[in-house]
């Protein structure tokens, strides 16, 4: 039951973990079960708040005020992240001796009286990083504005620069040129727009080796999700 603007559920029976190699970076995630609200309660839920320490008086605590699986709250289950490095210390918790978690709802004044909210899979995640290479149609960088080609005005814009490394502008040169020839086809009846299309991808050949090969958008496809623990995400299918 909801009761003095908050509901929430407490950890009574946890061994007491040594979470000293997640402070300050790691990312806590759990999934909260709101289909049993109204939508007029829903309306009034204000936040998630999540507590973690060595005691009830000695503490983190974080508020989520979004799901990151669906942006505002659903009538549904929803994923909340919290992240510890935004997190504010009540007292004086050990970070080597945490047996204590508390997960609140919080709600404005006018939330009636509900039950049945569930959490499920809390978990606490060490982010990894992690390089990603993308492919973008935006070539050319102008007063920090990306754009996907440089200005065709006769005036020459000096705060346009073409965003590949310097090591790869001769073939972006030599792209030019041979797109150059393949607009002028309709002239040229002896070369065909295959063998242009070619020539093109020989050029772009030490590109993809440094880059690796352009990543194609999959077809559509459906991928059920959820299931864990009971746990059937409608909102997913």
């Amino acid at each position: 039951n909801f009761l003095n603007g908050f509901a929430g559920i407490e950890n009574t029976t946890l061994s007491s973990i040594d979470l000293t190699d997640f402070e300050n970076i790691g990312h806590w995630r759990l999934w909260a079960d709101l289909k049993n609200l109204t939508a007029a309660n829903l309306a009034l839920v204000t936040g998630f708040e999540l507590r973690w320490g060595s005691s009830s008086s000695a503490y983190w605590t974080v508020t989520s005020t979004s799901s990151i699986n669906a942006g505002s709250f659903q009538r549904d289950w929803n994923r909340i992240e919290f992240r510890w490095a935004d997190a504010t210390k009540v007292g004086s918790p050990d970070v080597a001796a945490i047996d204590f978690i508390q997960i609140r709802i919080n709600t404005s004044s006018g939330f009636t009286s509900s039950t049945a909210v569930k959490f499920d899979d809390v978990v606490l995640i060490e982010p990894l990083s992690m390089e990603f290479i993308y492919f973008s149609n935006q070539f050319v960088t102008k007063s920090t504005t990306r754009q996907t080609e440089f200005s065709t005005s006769s005036n020459i814009d000096t705060t346009e620069e073409l965003l590949l490394p310097v090591r790869h502008r001769d073939t972006f040169v030599r792209l030019c040129f041979t797109e150059a020839k393949r607009q002028l086809l309709e002239f040229d009846k002896k070369v065909t727009e295959e063998d242009i299309i070619e020539q093109m991808l020989k050029i772009l050949q030490p590109i993809i080796q440094d880059f690796g090969t352009p990543i194609l958008r999959e077809p559509n496809k459906i991928e059920p999700l959820g299931f864990m623990s009971g746990r059937v995400i409608g909102k997913m299918w």
